[in-house]
């Protein structure tokens, strides 16, 4: 065995995890059991990734670096319910520019990544009410 699986294997056993014990394995706490973790996020990672959909649900959520929205929407694309966190800064402030509601339609597209920020394409589509 390595130095550095040692030393894997005891910081493990000290977050109370043992390498080889069943009842302390990571793969046993049930959050995070797939099924019940909310894999449908949507992440924009690449130019050009982007998502258009109808907004379901918006909530403030107190984030580690402060608040961020979250919102939930209907994916046109795909035809399934998915979640966005508006956390990336360019992104939240053309949202609050915008001001989407419940019902509106949003397409937000990753255009360009400047020195690890993220910019974005983000045009809503109004329910006339």
């Amino acid at each position: 065995m390595s130095q550095a699986s040692d030393d894997a294997e005891a910081a493990l056993e000290r977050a109370g995890f043992l390498a080889n014990d069943p009842a302390g394995s990571i793969y046993d706490d049930p959050e995070m059991v797939p099924e019940s973790r909310d894999f449908n996020n949507v992440t924009f990672a690449a130019v050009g990734d982007r998502v258009r959909g109808e907004i379901l649900r918006m909530e403030i959520l107190n984030g580690r670096y402060g608040k961020v929205a979250k919102y939930w929407l209907f994916d046109l694309d795909s035809q399934q319910e998915r979640t966005m966190l508006a956390g990336a800064v360019d992104l939240w402030d053309q949202l609050y520019k915008l001001r989407p509601q419940v019902g509106d339609t949003v397409t937000i597209e990753l255009v360009r990544i400047d020195n690890r920020r993220h910019i974005y394409s983000v045009e809503v589509q109004t329910v006339l009410k």
